[in-house]
């Protein structure tokens, strides 16, 4: 082996290692009895953490919470967005360069600039719960989707929509039929963020949902010694493997659509 090809591999699996290391120590850290010393390997061994988890701690109820946010805010996002984007990229009505503007404009502001007067809005709307959640998350990603599907749709080919409209379709019928099929690889890097972003939220549930109805990282954020509870830092590692289980199986099911969608809509 060439040094160059040695120096290179080295280098690799030094990077693997480090990747890694931080999973292997949450792994050993979830077959603790404690934490007290840190020490890389447990003296003992249980699964016991994992148990507590549903036995003393809430964590179905968390994932099931997190689970209804996450669908709901897909959902919801799909129903708003898609019927936009295809009105922006393949008609042509007063007011569309205005509001495509508004929508990019819309994007420049962080969401937590908001934050306060979105809780005392949807507070007084009887709103600071799931649903509401739902609304906050669908409705703050709907400038950068809409956009970011428009894009994708602006690299269909014309002709299709020409001939469909001669044969005698309708927007609907070609939006439904036409479009949405050929935006797969899109809709999944959307489906893959919408989803995304709800469950690593910690900042909307901590202040939108009151313990235990709450959301799986608020919750484990409590075994951390959020709010005042005592910390527990085995059965905290025990939940951090749990919760990314959904986050693998999510990946793995939208990737092939990842590379495909990002490449052709957002660069145009």
């Amino acid at each position: 082996m060439r040094p160059e090809s040695a120096i290179t591999h080295i280098l690799l699996v030094l990077v693997v290692i480090a990747v890694l290391f931080p999973v292997f120590f949450i792994f050993t850290a979830s077959l603790r009895k404690t934490f007290i010393p840190p020490t890389l390997l447990p003296d003992a061994i249980t699964a016991n953490n994992f148990l507590a988890l549903f036995k003393e701690q809430y964590f179905l109820l968390w994932a099931v919470n997190t689970a209804i946010v996450c669908l709901g805010t897909i959902i919801l996002t799909f129903a708003m967005i898609t019927p936009a984007a295809y009105a922006f990229s393949f008609m042509r009505f007063a007011g569309r360069r205005q509001l495509m503007v508004f929508m990019l404009f819309a994007q420049l502001f962080p969401s937590l600039v908001g934050m306060v007067a979105i809780y005392k809005i949807m507070s007084a709307l009887g709103l600071a719960n799931l649903a509401g959640m739902i609304l906050i998350y669908a409705g703050s990603g709907v400038p950068f989707y809409t956009w970011f599907l428009k894009g994708y749709m602006d690299t269909m080919p014309r002709s299709l929509i020409e001939a469909a409209l001669i044969d005698g379709a309708g927007h609907f019928k070609i939006f439904k039929n036409v479009v949405l099929p050929l935006a797969k690889p899109a809709l999944g890097v959307i489906a893959f963020m919408s989803f995304l972003v709800p469950y690593n939220d910690f900042i909307l549930p901590s202040f939108m949902l009151e313990y235990p109805d709450t959301t799986i990282v608020y919750g484990l954020a409590t075994l951390a010694g959020i709010g005042g509870r005592a910390p527990n830092y085995p059965m905290l590692a025990a939940g951090v493997l749990l919760a990314s289980v959904p986050l693998l199986a999510v990946f793995l099911v939208f990737q092939r659509y990842l590379i495909a969608g990002l490449t052709r809509g957002a660069v145009r």
